[in-house]
């Protein structure tokens, strides 16, 4: 079980291994490449309180890295924009993201994104899953995340190594992010009122009442990831998964 500490809370990975990331069995268009992409985290609040935040894209939105929102349009669907470094090159997608289902009842979102690369060189397009189900005092996300890219940024989703260190690096970000928002909420949320005071107190004069707490600010957007970040991470991961190979032998 992986543990990651953010502030006072613990985001908790419950499985140490790395996720198995799958490939779509069926055939793709030369330039194409689908993924399928399985997370999953931990948040320190209960399921009420992360549903109501889960539901909130303006604040949910800027959590994940390299995204950021910039106008909400009629039908409730948002534009934004979603930016990775490939080392010195930057990928810029432009695009929309929608909350295609709500089922309050399972605690089940569904989210869809869309975007097409500023300077021409491919689509992308995700279909993401949450749901949310009791883990203690907090609350655990189970994120299924179909992907597709087409175009010449395709290539950069063919080594599946490389996926699922993007995946869980952009997801262990994601979750953090998401995780200080909670907390953010949880700390400002209102004091239960004070008790009605007796007669010695009605008679005496009232004490000017404090202002209240401004409320949390709006959450700025998670830089980009860096993909030589990825590449050093799952260097790392091969390495590591060799020797733990040679200590079983």
């Amino acid at each position: 079980m992986f543990v990651v500490q953010t502030g006072s809370h613990i985001l908790t990975r419950y499985d140490s291994s790395p996720i198995p990331v799958e490939r779509k069995r069926q055939t793709q268009p030369e330039g194409s490449a689908d993924m399928k992409i399985v997370n999953r985290f931990r948040v320190p609040l209960p399921v009420s309180e992360a549903w109501i935040a889960l539901n909130d894209i303006p604040r949910v939105a800027p959590c994940a890295p390299g995204a950021q929102l910039i106008e909400e349009r009629p039908d409730g669907s948002y534009l934004g924009t979603v930016s990775v470094k490939l080392g010195p090159v930057a990928l810029t997608f432009k695009g929309t993201l929608a909350y295609k289902e709500r089922d309050e009842a399972n605690h089940r979102v569904v989210a869809e994104a869309s975007g097409s690369e500023a300077r021409a060189r491919g689509t992308a397009r995700a279909l993401v899953i949450f749901v949310l189900s009791p883990d203690g005092d907090g609350t655990r996300v189970d994120v299924d995340t179909d992907v597709q890219l087409a175009g010449s940024i395709a290539q950069y989703g063919r080594g599946a190594a490389l996926i699922q260190s993007t995946a869980q690096v952009l997801m262990d970000a994601f979750a953090k992010n998401f995780a200080a928002q909670l907390s953010a909420q949880s700390a400002a949320a209102p004091a239960p009122a004070p008790a009605a005071p007796g007669p010695a107190e009605a008679a005496a004069p009232a004490a000017p009442a404090a202002p209240p707490p401004p409320p949390p600010p709006a959450p700025a957007p998670a830089p980009a990831i860096s993909v030589f970040t990825l590449v050093w991470k799952s260097l790392a991961a091969l390495v590591a998964s060799a020797f733990g190979k040679g200590d079983r032998r």
